[in-house]
């Protein structure tokens, strides 16, 4: 016998009963499935994608989030770095002042 598709049977005539998801042929109890259980498939692994790429772009955003706030933290250290020179700067002019006058009354 010729399998049965729903395609064939719009109205579910004599020949196939319904159960479920399935059509299945009376004369030969042979399954024949349906397009909604393709279209369910189909949708899943939508979802499965959808939600996998999601989670793949928020683990890269933590991640970039992350190596920001240290990339940060060290641009704040050589930030204060920074403010300490001019400060050093000064005290070595000071020191060799100092050092200038001391050297004039040694030898002088």
């Amino acid at each position: 016998m010729i399998p049965h598709s729903l395609a064939h049977c719009p109205e579910f005539c004599n020949c196939c009963t319904l159960r479920g998801n399935f059509c299945f042929a009376v004369s030969t109890g042979e399954e024949v499935r349906e397009t909604g259980s393709e279209i369910t498939i189909a949708l899943l692994s939508l979802a499965g994608t959808l939600f996998g790429s999601l989670g793949g772009i928020l683990a890269s955003s933590k991640l970039t989030n992350y190596r920001l706030s240290q990339l940060e933290k060290k641009v704040d250290r050589q930030g204060a770095f920074t403010e300490r020179i001019p400060v050093l700067e000064e005290k070595l002019k000071v020191m060799n002042h100092r050092l200038s006058d001391l050297e004039e009354v040694n030898s002088g």
